[in-house]
């Protein structure tokens, strides 16, 4: 064997899954299988519900997996009722040290089983879209990490919402915290489309706030308007009229894809027709470094030992 197979059997050691993308967990029973499967590893469970070619286009199933040697990250897949599966993953990584971390997508992301869970009714008003392990207890925390990364990324990037007109497609997930750290904000208006009736939240708000069942329903006339696009499609289709939507409208806006790809079509096609179009690659990057830092802050990593944003970055893009 020469040094460069030796190293890189070295590194397949440490890092099982670094030029391959880990299989997808078929609910506890297949998480556990990997637990059991890779001793003296960490993991962070990554819930969702996905079908073959939704999982296929998962960026963070690539990329972290390429952060910290003998850390796996898994994706789990759980299905959209399945509450009690749902709930039996998060008692199970709860109990167990080896799991750092969840990370929850939709449709799991605040379920009220979660709500019940950390803050002891299922009907709260908490955001949970992730949870870490804290050092000093050793038991899952939940966190809001998506709206903090896209309205610093946004503010930072992009600019404010103050005295704009914010249209958010998909007010459930991350849509609906996402309008709720907008209307702190001091938007002009905000218009809530989803097919699932948002009527509550719309009330909760206090900018001006109203739900639509379909974007075709929406009605404005501004020159600062702000579309955002929540809804989850992970680029496999869309049935929301968007791209009717931004063609449509008298004055060019802004208009921003919350998934994570480099590249998206409609945010494509949204350029062409004059607007200032990005994807949710700039939010993702800063949200994963976000638990990544959680994680390595459980696992005690030292700061030499630590990827650097730029680093973490590199392996987003390389992956999206």
């Amino acid at each position: 064997m020469d040094l460069h197979e030796k190293k890189q059997g070295e590194l397949s050691q440490e890092f099982p899954f670094i030029n391959e993308l880990i299989p997808v967990a078929d609910g506890l029973d297949g998480f556990k299988q990997f637990v059991e499967k890779y001793p003296g590893f960490n993991f962070c469970p990554y819930l969702a519900d996905k079908t073959e070619d939704e999982w296929k286009i998962s960026t963070s199933r690539q990329y972290m997996n390429q952060v910290l040697p003998r850390f796996l990250y898994i994706p789990v897949n759980i299905g959209d009722s399945d509450e009690e599966m749902l709930a039996k993953c998060i008692q199970y990584a709860d109990d167990n040290s080896a799991v750092a971390a969840v990370n929850i997508t939709k449709p799991h992301k605040s379920a009220p089983v979660l709500r019940k869970y950390f803050y002891g009714d299922e009907d709260s008003s908490q955001n949970v879209d992730t949870l870490i392990k804290a050092p000093a207890d050793g038991k899952l925390h939940p966190f809001d990490l998506n709206a903090p990364a896209f309205i610093n990324w946004f503010e930072e990037s992009v600019g404010l919402f103050k005295d704009k007109d914010i249209v958010i497609v998909g007010a459930g997930g991350v849509g609906e915290p996402v309008a709720k750290h907008i209307d702190r904000r001091g938007p002009s208006s905000i218009h809530l489309v989803d097919i699932k009736d948002r009527s509550n939240l719309a009330a909760a708000l206090t900018n001006n706030t109203h739900y639509y069942h379909h974007l075709s329903e929406v009605d404005l006339n501004s020159s600062g308007l702000i579309v955002i696009n929540a809804s989850g499609k992970d680029g496999i289709s869309d049935d929301t009229g968007l791209l009717e939507f931004i063609a449509s409208q008298p004055s060019i806006g802004i208009f921003a894809d919350l998934r994570p790809h480099l590249h998206i079509d409609i945010v494509e096609q949204a350029k062409a027709y004059g607007w200032e179009a990005y994807t949710g690659n700039g939010m993702n990057v800063r949200n994963d470094y976000e638990l990544l830092t959680g994680i390595m802050d459980y696992l005690d990593i030292a700061p030499c030992d630590r990827p650097s944003f730029s680093e973490f970055s590199a392996r987003v893009a390389a992956a999206s």
